[in-house]
């Protein structure tokens, strides 16, 4: 059975160069690039021979990856990727605002089903229950 730190060592996580190329990368190989980083003086091209000789069988990543890895270390305080507004904006869908963009539509067909729905709630209050 696995402890816990050599189950985080083996978790892999998502990380996206300064170029938008997407890798895997283990908690210890970022670890790694950072130290090598910093053997190297903060110079991408030569951390990036001094990881290859270090750890021939490793994917590489571009010379921007370490200075990106140290960036977000320092900004951050972990190596993991924080995209908390990232993707689509989730809306709830709810029998209130179900009924909300019904009423809107009954008082005014010709509206788009969509331009109803994304008004703010107090605004499709207002529309559903004026009269």
């Amino acid at each position: 059975m696995q402890t816990r730190a050599e189950q985080k060592e083996i978790e892999f996580i998502r990380v996206t160069d300064a170029l938008g190329v997407h890798g895997s990368y283990t908690h210890r190989e970022l670890a790694d690039m950072h130290l090598v980083y910093g053997m190297a003086s903060c110079n991408g091209g030569e951390a990036l021979r001094m990881y290859h000789q270090k750890y021939p069988s490793r994917k590489m990543p571009s010379r921007s990856f370490c200075a990106t890895i140290h960036r977000r270390l320092c900004e951050t305080g972990s190596l993991d990727v924080h995209k908390p507004d990232s993707g689509r904006q989730r809306i709830s869908r709810t029998v209130d605002a179900e009924k909300r963009v019904f009423h809107s539509l009954q008082r005014n067909p010709s509206t788009s089903i969509r331009v109803v729905s994304e008004r703010p709630i107090s605004q499709n209050y207002r529309l559903a229950h004026c009269t």
